[in-house]
């Protein structure tokens, strides 16, 4: 499955979060949304969500918009839909925490946004 996150690190970066704050809340989203498909699911054994954004580059003064140049997978999070299920509720405090809690895996395949510090 996949999120656009978009928004979410937009907001995140205007309220000048930290890299690890940013990513920990990225992590507990992402989880949050794998647990809330999974409980939609009764035949899948696994479930993983992959986190992008659209990269952005410089205002184009003829539009006064920023030129869109792709997009960035940043992430994948990814579990056992029963671990989801049964343990999924109580992974949100933990990684906002910067812990990973066990049936939970997360791989960061990409970069945050160059803005992130």
């Amino acid at each position: 499955m996949l999120w656009d996150a978009t928004p979410v690190l937009a907001a995140m970066i205007a309220s000048e979060g930290s890299k690890e704050k940013i990513n920990n809340e990225l992590q507990a989203d992402a989880a949050q949304i794998l647990v809330d498909r999974a409980r939609q699911l009764h035949n899948a054994k696994t479930l993983k969500v992959i986190v992008s954004y659209a990269l952005t580059g410089d205002i184009n003064p003829a539009y006064k918009v920023a030129v869109f140049q792709g997009i960035e997978r940043y992430m994948t999070v990814k579990a056992n839909i029963a671990d989801a299920k049964k343990s999924g509720s109580s992974w949100d405090a933990p990684l906002r925490a910067g812990h990973r809690p066990s049936g939970l895996d997360v791989k960061i395949i990409g970069k945050l946004p160059p803005s992130v510090q």
